[in-house]
């Protein structure tokens, strides 16, 4: 019998709370039954349409989740490797690139899934969000898995 409660997560560089995680005994001790593979992609979706502007860390977990290197991910944005790693050396803090980079990065990171109305979502990127929010942890519920993985 498992049991269902919010988890945080800190195995992607930054601290995530999943929503509902399913969890079971192991060695005596509830632990998480979690697909961690459609976590990331998840955690991926959520971050390009996030609210508030992308921090260093979740820069680099968008480099990484598609495997590029720093020279790859520079040259995919028409930035230098250094550019690449001053992003992602603001840590939890947000990057302070152009609006207009972070977009094109945001839509890359929504390019890995199919069935998206990217025209809707460009509409919504047109200015940048004026948010003045903290940086908030981001809320997967693992529940509700609606988008359509490529």
């Amino acid at each position: 019998m498992s049991k269902k409660q919010d988890y945080v997560y800190g195995g992607f560089g930054f601290p995530i709370t999943v929503l509902g995680a399913p969890m079971v005994k192991f060695r005596g001790e509830l632990v998480p039954k979690i697909n961690y593979d459609d976590l990331a992609k998840n955690l991926l979706y959520k971050l390009a349409l996030k609210d508030s502007r992308l921090t260093g860390n979740e820069i680099r977990f968008i480099r990484q989740f598609h495997k590029m290197t720093l020279t790859d991910f520079g040259k995919e944005f028409q930035v230098s490797h250094a550019a690449v790693i001053k992003w992602e050396q603001a840590g939890d803090a947000a990057t302070k690139m152009p609006w207009v980079r972070e977009k094109d990065i945001r839509f890359f990171a929504l390019s890995s899934f199919k069935n998206i109305q990217l025209w809707d979502v460009y509409k919504e990127f047109r200015e940048e969000k004026k948010s003045l929010m903290k940086y908030v942890m981001p809320r997967i519920d693992i529940g509700k898995n609606d988008h359509v993985f490529a």
